[in-house]
């Protein structure tokens, strides 16, 4: 056998698996228990992980969230972590907060900025001065971040940071966008 037909091969059956593994994983969520539902999360899969945890945010076995989250929020994969963050904001308990204060500690950026968005969708005001951190010493993204942040809040502090923002900022590029995305947010109220 050649070398091409033998990686040809080997490519097929981690294919194979790989979709034995993501049905498995759908009966799993429709019928399985909870503890089958934590093992999903340490499927060598990262598409089979990502697929239990967008699941739950779409409702599917949407009551084991917050009994998954102290599992989930340990593992290794940014990529859960963060859609964890993101499945937390539709959630409006005590459980949820914490772990979204827990997750603006994160490593990775990316997980940091879903819980400061997850924070500002809970509506939780304790996020002004680091969104407003955010924006004075963050890159780009960083700075969108807590600009969305703080319009999502659409609270009086929120608000009043965000102009805050807006008249300290030397950069005429960067007000621009502020306004352009309060202009934005205004259009969604009405």
């Amino acid at each position: 056998m050649s070398d091409r037909t033998a990686a040809r091969l080997e490519t097929r059956a981690r294919r194979d698996a790989y979709v034995a593994a993501r049905k498995e994983a759908a009966t799993t969520l429709e019928t399985g228990s909870l503890d089958e539902m934590v093992q999903l999360l340490d499927s060598p899969w990262k598409g089979v992980r990502l697929m239990v945890v967008r699941a739950l945010r779409r409702g599917i076995r949407r009551e084991a969230l917050p009994q998954l989250v102290e599992h989930a929020v340990t593992k290794e994969d940014e990529f859960v972590r963060r859609s964890i963050a993101l499945a937390l904001a539709d959630l409006s308990d005590e459980i949820s907060r914490e772990t979204l204060w827990r997750l603006l500690e994160d490593q990775s950026q990316d997980v940091r900025r879903s819980a400061l968005r997850g924070l500002s969708r809970l509506g939780d005001e304790r996020v002004v001065p680091i969104a407003v951190d955010w924006y004075q010493t963050g890159g780009v993204l960083l700075r969108a971040e807590a600009v969305g942040a703080l319009l999502t809040l659409q609270t009086k502090t929120g608000t009043g940071a965000l102009e805050g923002l807006l008249s300290a900022e030397p950069s005429w590029r960067r007000r621009r966008l502020i306004r352009r995305a309060m202009r934005k947010t205004e259009r969604h109220k009405q």
